[in-house]
């Protein structure tokens, strides 16, 4: 699988770039981060096919706490990132989806994430034959440099 779009999820608001062109997008535009607090926790809801989990992100500076969903290798990989208020603002846009890898020129597989409340989401998985009655499992890989348990979350296909 080869990795092309991702989504961000920032304290309570979605910005969101896509495999075609992309743009960021925010939801709940309130504020996304209070400068006295020091942790932004997302959270995936469980259900018979997702398992629920948190991400934690750590406030950097003046920056916003991202939530990250990017396809890497086989995995839909959930973390944190930072930016600028100005860049996390840009406009609305309500789903985050994260394409799967493509096979001749078709898409496998995709995740669909939409916010339930603040810094809640259910996310949807839909195989590669459009079936949403897959299984999701957290794995444990190789984690990179500054990416923890805690702030890092791998997905993929219980096959």
């Amino acid at each position: 699988m080869i990795g092309l779009g991702f989504a961000k999820l920032a304290g309570g608001s979605i910005v969101v770039a896509g495999v075609a062109g992309g743009g960021y997008a925010a939801l709940n535009p309130s504020p996304l981060v209070e400068k006295s607090s020091k942790e932004v926790v997302f959270e995936v809801l469980s259900d018979q096919y997702v398992p629920g989990f948190q991400v934690i992100c750590t406030s950097h500076n003046s920056k916003v706490a991202l939530f990250d969903i990017s396809l890497q290798t086989e995995y839909f990989k959930f973390k944190c990132d930072y930016k600028d208020p100005a860049e996390a603002k840009e406009s609305l846009l309500k789903d985050l989806t994260v394409q799967g890898a493509k096979e001749q020129e078709k898409v496998r597989d995709k995740i669909v994430c939409k916010a339930q409340a603040s810094n809640k989401y259910k996310c949807e998985y839909t195989d590669q034959h459009g079936q949403n009655n897959q299984k999701l499992k957290l794995i444990k890989t190789d984690f990179k440099e500054g990416e923890t348990e805690a702030n890092t979350k791998f997905l993929r296909p219980d096959i």
